[in-house]
């Protein structure tokens, strides 16, 4: 798998960095992990880091498809995206428009500069604030 999806203990959170192209051929297998690791914690948290994302997939309409269809069952409570560039924020928002109108999805999701700015959120979440 070329695009990458770990657990944070340290901070109670799932990583994920999108890497290429490859998130077609990968989505099922990668949205299995993700949905894995999401269930053994507390909250369901995650961070993307779009610092190396290939925004020719991302506006590609069978990527958009694929990243909707498999991350419903994820459940995001809260999804904070890293380091995304405009036209990756953009789409990120229409793919969460897409979810909310297709699986009645109630997560949160923002965006941020730095790493510290998207843990600090999410703890604020975890707070209850």
């Amino acid at each position: 798998m070329k695009n990458e999806v770990w657990l944070d203990e340290v901070n109670q959170v799932v990583r994920q960095k999108l890497i290429d192209d490859a998130i077609l051929e990968e989505a099922p297998e990668y949205f299995q992990e993700v949905k894995r690791l999401l269930d053994s914690l507390p909250h369901r948290y995650a961070i993307v880091d779009l610092s190396e994302a290939a925004t020719r997939t991302m506006l590609n309409r069978e990527a958009r498809e694929y990243i909707v269809t498999y991350s419903a069952p994820m459940r995001y409570e809260r999804l904070a995206y890293i380091k995304a560039s405009p036209p990756l924020r953009i789409m990120a928002k229409i793919m969460k428009a897409l979810a909310l109108r297709k699986h009645a999805d109630d997560g949160e999701i923002a965006f941020f500069a730095t790493e510290d700015e998207a843990l600090q959120w999410l703890k604020d979440g975890a707070n209850g604030a």
